[in-house]
């Protein structure tokens, strides 16, 4: 139930819980759970269907902007980027490199590759380099040594730069439109299933409360031992209020600090008191 309240919670954008009262805390989970199971369900079930959405033309989104700045690169350039890829006989890459080790390729390359450079970036320039594959490891060793940043153009794209790039952003300017239709869609399944995330929260809230009380509040016929976290600049004054309530009748213990709880400004206590 927690697990599909908090999936909700992030994909509606809600605030955490309102906090809860006293009054809130008196309520039978083990009666209430069959329901509580149903309400987040069907409002997990409405969400999910568009998160999951979401998520994957985030993806591609993400993917795509990183191809549409391989290409805004690329674009101009009078190239067909599938035959480029399929060259069988010859070696031909592409990268950038710093405008001041383009000598240094030139010169390492020349005679037996065909090499092509255009200025993308202030010191950068994008380089096209073609040769016979024989020469791989020749080109290999010129390309470290100048600090070749090779660009790898996925195989999905095809055709010439300029094109891809249009298609591209025509489809990265739908999923801005899709986004905001999801974003509408989640707006109104939170404002449809306010007062059922409401109620779903404080209970959520409650049950933890319930549960952290079982495996921390211990007690017998005697005793009850509370365990937990205090604030140490508080500790003094909790020890004068116990002092002050029942002529000792309740112990409050703090555990030693070690090295690594030093900077830590809360510490683990227990707290003993007479039934």
């Amino acid at each position: 139930i927690e697990e599909q309240y908090r999936a909700c919670q992030s994909a509606l954008g809600i605030s955490p819980e309102a906090p809860i009262k006293a009054s809130d805390l008196s309520f039978d989970l083990s009666k209430e759970a069959g329901q509580l199971t149903a309400m987040a369900a069907e409002v997990y079930q409405q969400c999910e269907k568009h998160t999951g959405r979401l998520k994957d033309i985030r993806d591609e989104e993400k993917h795509l902007s990183q191809i549409r700045n391989l290409m805004l690169l690329l674009s101009g350039l009078d190239l067909d980027l599938a035959a480029f890829r399929r060259m069988q006989f010859m070696r031909a890459t592409m990268g950038i490199v710093a405008q001041d080790k383009l000598g240094l390729l030139r010169e390492g390359l020349s005679g037996r590759f065909v090499l092509t450079d255009r200025k993308v970036r202030p010191g950068e320039h994008l380089v096209m380099i073609v040769g016979d594959q024989e020469d791989q490891p020749l080109l290999e060793k010129v390309l470290a040594g100048a600090f070749f940043e090779e660009l790898t153009v996925p195989e999905e794209i095809l055709g010439n730069p300029s094109q891809m790039l249009k298609k591209i952003e025509a489809r990265l300017n739908d999923i801005v439109v899709e986004k905001e239709r999801i974003a509408w869609d989640l707006a109104v399944i939170g404002t449809r299933y306010s007062s059922a995330l409401t109620t779903l929260g404080k209970k959520v809230h409650c049950a933890d409360l319930h549960f952290f009380a079982r495996d921390h509040f211990k007690s017998s016929k005697e005793t009850l031992i509370l365990t937990g976290w205090l604030p140490k600049d508080k500790v003094q004054d909790l020890k004068g209020l116990l002092a002050s309530r029942n002529n000792g009748q309740e112990l409050l213990v703090l555990e030693d600090d070690n090295a690594a709880a030093a900077k830590n400004p809360f510490g683990f206590a227990h707290l003993l008191a007479a039934q």
